[in-house]
């Protein structure tokens, strides 16, 4: 019979097996000051506080384009 130790260390690998297969990667080069096709920010519209993402022409890379995340 296993004990409840054990049974703890084999949930908490299948949990961390399936979280970790769940990971992903996302790469956009933002200097060109575009955003990547068929995005958008959701740019904090009306000042709700709640903050938000907005493409800058200027600030980045040589002072190119950035995206910045409030």
């Amino acid at each position: 019979m296993k004990t409840l130790r054990q049974c703890l260390q084999t949930g908490l690998l299948l949990a961390a097996t399936t979280l970790s297969a769940r990971a992903g990667s996302f790469f956009s080069d933002f200097n060109s000051g575009v955003l990547p096709p068929g995005t958008h920010t959701n740019s904090n519209i009306g000042g709700g506080g709640s903050g938000g993402a907005y493409l800058e022409l200027t600030g980045g890379v040589g002072d190119s384009g950035c995206l910045k995340l409030t």
